[in-house]
């Protein structure tokens, strides 16, 4: 897949993904709607940086062991109501990658190493199996043992490599351990629904 520490916050490659002012990217209708509008490639570019970014977003320490120091300090939203929001964005984003012409991979695509064809079949494969698992007990619905790992990894992670200096990793750890009881009884109330 794409590099991502080739896009930094002040990359201007970034920063055209999120062109609102407040710096919140776009989503929903109003990016389906931009991107539309865009060439293919751009347009597909845009969308597969949309599917990095939620990537991100919604698993933080996927994001710490990869590099990506944006949300060291938060956890993923495991109760009901994360897990729905979740559900919505990545069968949204599924779907704009049909529209962007991604998600079907061809041997011409992998003989020409068409990268960006390449990331948006697997960004599609790898969503199409997150949506599976939420319909499982085997996943964040249904195994509080993955909760209570993905809690204690919150924290190793943070502190495997020095990315940045004791104190942030050290604040960043802190705010993880305490988002710890509320990271679990939204994972409870997920508990086989």
């Amino acid at each position: 897949m794409t590099n991502p520490q080739e896009s930094t916050p002040s990359d201007p490659a970034r920063d055209q993904r999120r062109p609102r002012p407040d710096g919140e990217p776009i989503t929903g209708a109003a990016a389906a709607t931009a991107a539309a509008a865009l060439p293919d490639e751009a347009r597909r570019t845009r969308v597969l940086n949309r599917f990095f970014d939620s990537y991100y977003r919604l698993r933080p320490v996927n994001a710490t062991f990869t590099g990506i120091h944006e949300f060291d300090h938060a956890l993923p939203d495991w109760s009901p109501e994360g897990l729905s929001a979740a559900r919505r964005e990545m069968s949204e984003l599924r779907r704009d990658l049909a529209a962007a012409g991604l998600g079907v991979l061809d041997q011409e695509a992998i003989r020409t190493r068409a990268w960006v064809a390449i990331d948006g079949a697997l960004a599609d494969a790898f969503l199409e199996l997150e949506l599976l698992e939420l319909d499982t007990l085997h996943f964040q619905r249904g195994n509080l043992s993955l909760a209570i790992g993905e809690a204690l990894f919150s924290v190793i992670a943070l502190m495997t490599t020095r990315f940045a200096g004791i104190e942030r990793r050290g604040a960043d750890a802190a705010a993880r351990l305490r988002a710890f009881p509320l990271f679990l009884v939204g994972v409870r109330l997920a508990d086989r629904q």
